[in-house]
């Protein structure tokens, strides 16, 4: 668990044991999967799905159960927050202040009507999607160029969790996988940063990845056989499935996807001889990672 879910999830468990209300959202259903009590912005606030301008309001009526809800909140925990057009926020804190107007005018002047508001997220990883947009209209979208971001306090973690939680656990490889996940992250914060070295002589963005973060080959069939190679040879069907849900490959383009991996997988999948062939398995977490500005990097060799 990482240090910043871990401090949404104290905020939210001690307002909760004083017997206030807190209410958890996020910006994406995955998201708001992972968290207790967590349900997406849109479906909490009623946020209006398109035609979302600097005048928008949200769809709730003062005298709704919404509304009477978020009269009684003491704190709302919004994670994954920079992934929202700052037009999003600001047609939230104009419905607050309205609803809240009703127990005291003063609330109206408030922005968040005085409500204690935690967002968490990071401006290194994805900003509001602006569609057929430029970068700068990217920018312009983030919820730090909103005039609410002058009330906005920033507080920034710096333990990775992650490297934590290994050692705590313990066991013969903890010490060589915490110290594999600190030089990860810590190859990871300049890339995000974007001040890792680039090279513009290949393609725009590139830069060079470490060779065991790479696979051995130029293809997607190289690729594939690198993340499930062993997969035909494994007889039993609960194994099959564990090593499955212990792998994923990720890919920042849906053609990819279409039109390479699916069909290698599919391929795969039809030669293997498992007890339940038809039974969906639901393929989740590992494997390689690319990130940065543009997140169409270009493997160099050294």
């Amino acid at each position: 668990m990482a240090l910043a879910t871990l401090v949404k999830t104290f905020l939210y468990s001690t307002v909760h044991a004083q017997g206030r209300v807190a209410v958890v959202v996020a910006s994406s259903g995955i998201v708001a999967l992972l968290l207790d009590g967590g349900r997406t912005a849109h479906s909490r606030f009623k946020i209006p799905m398109q035609g979302l301008n600097s005048t928008s309001t949200c769809y709730i009526s003062k005298d709704s159960e919404l509304a009477a809800l978020l009269q009684a909140v003491a704190l709302i925990v919004w994670d994954e927050a920079v992934m929202m057009h700052m037009h999003v926020f600001e047609a939230i804190i104009r419905s607050l202040q309205d609803i809240m107007a009703v127990i005291n005018l003063a609330f109206k002047f408030l922005p968040f009507s005085g409500l204690v508001v935690v967002f968490g997220d990071d401006f290194r990883q994805i900003l509001p999607i602006v569609p057929r947009g430029t970068r700068g209209d990217v920018v312009v979208a983030a919820l730090n160029r909103s005039s609410i971001w002058q009330h906005v306090r920033v507080f920034k973690l710096h333990t990775n969790m992650h490297v934590q939680r290994l050692l705590a656990q313990g066991g013969a490889h903890a010490q060589v996988d915490a110290t594999r996940q600190h030089a990860f992250a810590d190859y990871l914060q300049p890339v995000g940063e974007g001040a890792e070295r680039v090279y513009p002589s290949v393609g725009e963005n590139s830069i060079l990845i470490p060779h065991d973060m790479c696979c051995n080959g130029p293809t997607v069939a190289y690729l594939i056989e690198e993340v499930y190679g062993v997969f035909l040879s494994i007889v039993e069907y609960v194994a099959r499935s564990a090593y499955i849900i212990e792998r994923a490959i990720l890919t920042p383009l849906n053609e990819d996807v279409d039109h390479s991996i699916n069909s290698s997988m599919t391929n795969m999948h039809s030669q293997s001889t498992m007890a339940r062939p038809h039974n969906t398995t639901c393929i989740t977490a590992r494997i390689l990672w690319c990130m940065g500005s543009t997140m169409a990097f270009t493997p160099l060799n050294s």
